[in-house]
Parts: C-alpha cells; sequence; structure tokens
C-alpha cells in the first residue's frame, strides 16, 4: 500500500534506502518462502480434492443415502424373554414399518455400513483344517436388508423369515469373502462354513456385494451375514433401514415411531437418523482436513501474491528515477515493463521449483489420507504450479505497468 504509487515521497525514500541492498535480498527470499509455501499448500490441497473426488465414485453397498432412513430396536429380555417371539416381534416391526405411506422396504441388521459396529469372530471353511482360523467381521441380519440398501445379490438368494423361524443353517457372506476362498463368488454358494469347531455346519444361500463397512478410502471388508435367530447368536438389538423419499422429514419419523409401537408400546427407538447422516461421520476427517488445507492454501496464496506485488512495487519506486531516464531515452514502455516482469517471474520461478520439492515430502507423510491418487500427481502438481505462476504474474505485472506509465518530467524532478 505504502509503494502503490510513484510520487516525490517514493523517491526520496528511495534514494536514502539505495545502500540497503541487504534489505532486498530479505524481502526477496520472504517472496520465495511465501510462494513456496502458498505451492506446497495448494498442492496438498488440490490432492484432497483428488481424493474427496475418488470417493464419491466409490460404490459404498448402497444407493441413495438421503432417502434411507435407519433407527435402532432392543428387545430386553425382560421385555421378552423367548428368543423366539423375539425373533417374531423384529419380523413384526418391519413388517408395520413397510405399511407406513412412501415406504418402497424395509430391512434390518445389527449393523449398518459404516456406523462403527465391529463384531469379528472366527470364520471356518469346511474342507480347510480349523487351526488358527481368521477373524471375520460378523453381521446378524434378516430379509430385505440388500434391497432397501441399494445392494445386490451377488450369487445365490437373501435368507427368508422362514428360514429364520425354522433355525435352518443358512448364511451369506460377502463378495469380498466369497473371493478370498473361491475366487468366483457363484462358486461359494452350496458351500459350508462355520463359526467355531463345535458348531454345526451352515450351507452358503447367497453372496452380497461389498460394503465399505471402515470407510470409503478403506477396501471392502469380509463380512459373515448370520440370520438374526440361530443356535448361537440371539441378536436382541437390532438397526432397521427403511427406504423411503420421505425418510427426511419430520412427519415420516412420527409416522415410523408410531408403527413400532403399534407392535409393542414398551419398544424404545434410538440412533434415528439417515444413512447419508452416517456416511457423513465416517467421512468428517477427510472433508476437515481438505477444508481446513483450503483455507490455509487461500491464505499462503493470498500472502504470497500480496508479498510479490509488494516487493516488485517497492521495486518500482527505488528506479522510478532509472525509468524517467530510459523513457526520455527513448526506451519502449513494453522494455521497461519486461524489466520488472522479468524480476517478479524470476522469484515465482524459483519459489515454485522449492514449493514442488517441499510438495512432495509433505504429501508423502500424509499419504495415508489420501485415495485413488498417487502422493506425485503430475496433473495436480502442473495445474496448481500454472495456477499460481498466473497469479503471480498478474501481481507482478501491475506495479510493472503502473511503474511504465510514470512521466519522465516528474521522476528527473523528483531528484532536485
Amino acid at each position: 500500500l505504502r509503494f502503490r504509487t510513484v510520487g516525490t515521497i517514493a523517491l526520496k525514500e528511495a534514494a536514502r534506502s539505495a545502500a540497503t541492498s541487504r534489505r532486498h535480498h530479505a524481502r526477496h527470499a520472504l517472496v520465495v518462502t511465501q510462494v513456496a509455501l502458498a505451492l506446497t499448500l495448494m498442492i496438498v490441497s488440490g490432492l484432497m480434492l483428488r481424493t474427496f473426488a475418488a470417493l464419491l465414485k466409490v460404490h459404498p453397498g448402497y444407493v441413495r443415502p438421503d432417502e434411507v432412513l435407519t433407527f435402532r430396536v432392543a428387545i430386553p429380555n425382560g421385555l421378552i424373554a423367548d428368543d423366539q417371539e423375539a425373533a417374531r416381534t423384529l419380523q413384526n416391526v418391519a413388517e408395520r414399518v413397510a405399511q407406513v405411506p412412501g415406504v418402497a422396504s424395509v430391512g434390518l441388521a445389527s449393523a449398518i455400513t459404516m456406523d462403527g459396529e465391529d463384531n469379528g469372530n472366527p470364520f471356518y471353511v469346511d474342507g480347510i483344517p480349523r487351526t488358527d482360523p481368521p477373524m471375520r467381521r460378523y453381521r446378524s441380519v434378516g430379509p430385505g436388508l440388500v434391497e432397501t440398501m441399494g445392494n445386490r445379490m451377488v450369487a445365490g438368494r437373501p435368507v427368508t423369515w422362514s428360514e429364520i423361524h425354522e433355525r435352518r443353517p443358512v448364511i451369506m457372506i460377502s463378495e469380498a469373502l466369497a473371493r478370498e476362498y473361491w475366487n468366483d463368488p457363484a462358486d461359494a454358494i452350496g458351500r459350508r462354513v462355520g463359526g467355531s469347531p463345535a458348531d454345526s455346519w451352515r450351507e452358503v444361500v447367497g453372496v452380497v456385494g461389498d460394503e465399505r463397512d471402515d470407510g470409503l478410502s478403506r477396501p471392502a471388508t469380509p463380512i459373515v451375514y448370520w440370520p438374526v435367530l440361530n443356535e448361537n447368536y440371539r441378536w436382541r438389538r437390532m438397526a432397521y433401514v427403511v427406504r423411503s423419499t420421505r425418510a427426511r422429514t419430520t412427519q415420516f419419523v412420527r409416522e415410523v415411531q408410531q408403527a413400532v409401537w403399534s407392535v409393542n408400546p414398551s419398544l424404545p427407538l434410538a440412533q434415528i437418523e439417515t444413512l447419508d447422516e452416517i456416511e457423513a461421520r465416517a467421512m468428517s476427517r477427510t472433508s476437515f482436513v481438505m477444508v481446513m488445507i483450503g483455507i490455509a492454501a487461500a491464505v499462503a496464496l493470498l500472502l504470497g501474491v500480496v508479498g510479490l506485488y509488494g516487493v516488485i512495487a517497492y521495486a518500482a519506486a527505488q528506479r522510478t528515477r532509472e525509468t524517467g531516464i530510459r523513457l526520455a531515452l527513448g526506451a519502449q514502455v513494453g522494455h521497461v515493463r519486461r524489466l520488472f516482469l522479468r524480476q517478479g517471474v524470476t522469484l515465482t520461478a524459483v519459489g515454485i521449483g522449492i514449493g514442488i520439492a517441499l510438495a512432495i515430502g509433505v504429501s508423502r507423510v500424509m499419504s495415508a489420507l489420501l485415495f485413488g491418487v498417487g502422493h506425485v500427481d503430475v496433473l495436480t502438481y502442473a495445474t496448481m504450479s500454472v495456477e499460481l505462476f498466473g497469479v503471480a504474474l498478474l501481481a507482478t505485472y501491475l506495479p510493472a505497468r503502473r511503474a511504465s506509465r510514470v512521466d519522465p518530467l516528474i521522476a528527473l524532478r523528483g531528484e532536485l
């Protein structure tokens, strides 16, 4: 601001500071540092944007999450002691909620994708020795879950309520788990698996499409889908998923609550939220980091541009007499502008070179936050470098243009 215009005061101050070349070097070093830091943050911000865009393209195991209402219902032993009756109550709740106007489908499970629930147990496959089995994520489910979530049956079919009440030895597994053991998911149908050496074998009747249960940036989790009621696991706290275009309305939530209470008025409802709210919570760390780095990059870019502008404006003020003499002797305006543009371009180029080196180191450290993009992404590095160079060139051009318009008489008179 101080040197935004060329005047007599600027000329006199420039004359008094002619011997302070070390200050010039310090200013130049500061500008280079600002440009380097700005580019580093811009590149990191660009990588996070690329990561966010890549995450949005990942199929999480569901579709249109804003249309899915989720809530949990717990059936304590003190309310219903018999496991069979508790399972029938879960079915009745699902059927009654399905009658609410606007409901397309209803499903239930002990956990929902990305809700933080993690129930791991050993997993055995018939034909593979039962020694040191791997731990797999278990999930108790009822009919309607796959279609309500918008997932798909890769092979086979879902379990039915009749199979659940009759306690038939059936089970479903995820696509990732099926491929791990049999490569082709279709080959998993009819295979026998179990949960412990003492268990009887269960027949795989369905292979469910993968779910990104640990977040969109993590590989699909191998999941074993047990029926709600079986000889070993009797889930009393289930999460319901309800697909409806009315899912986000308060009136719809009230109607769903009334439907549940019409089955049993003592059933408590908890954690009522939509599926996209669960997704937003799971992606909150990535979103927060992206926003904060974006803000820092914007501030750094602003500081770098202002610093570059200030240095070039200051240099133009110092060389006002020289500029006036050049113009008086017939120098072209374009030549005068290039004198100052060259200085700004040089500082910017040095800063960009240092910034690229810094960005490579920083992005390598934060590579765990990246998804679908390498920490040295040529497109991101090139785009951000060109953008910064363009903005810096504009910041250099403005004071250079102003310096080239100085009146030679005024410039020479300022030295008297």
